[in-house]
């Protein structure tokens, strides 16, 4: 997360896209975000997961940790005119 952080803060607004995938299954998540380390950090909280239908989150849970997910981030930048 502190590396995401570093990066969003050298690209400045920090939107993108997140691909999750369950390694055994090899099934995918995919979701967007116009915060990126906000949403991220409510996958490791197990509040906010707990309250959401997200099948990913519910494999989280079940499994406890996050051992058998990875993880690929693309950072999108906004460019003002």
């Amino acid at each position: 997360m502190q590396e995401i952080r570093a990066v969003c803060g050298s690209l400045g607004p920090c939107n993108g896209i997140y691909i999750w995938t369950h390694i055994p299954s090899g099934q995918k998540y995919v979701g967007q975000a116009v915060n990126l380390p906000v949403r991220l950090r409510a996958y490791y909280s197990v509040a906010f997961m707990a309250r959401s239908p997200n099948l990913i989150y519910k494999l989280i849970l079940d499994k406890g940790d996050m051992s058998e997910f990875s993880l690929k981030v693309i950072f999108c930048t906004s460019q003002q005119q």
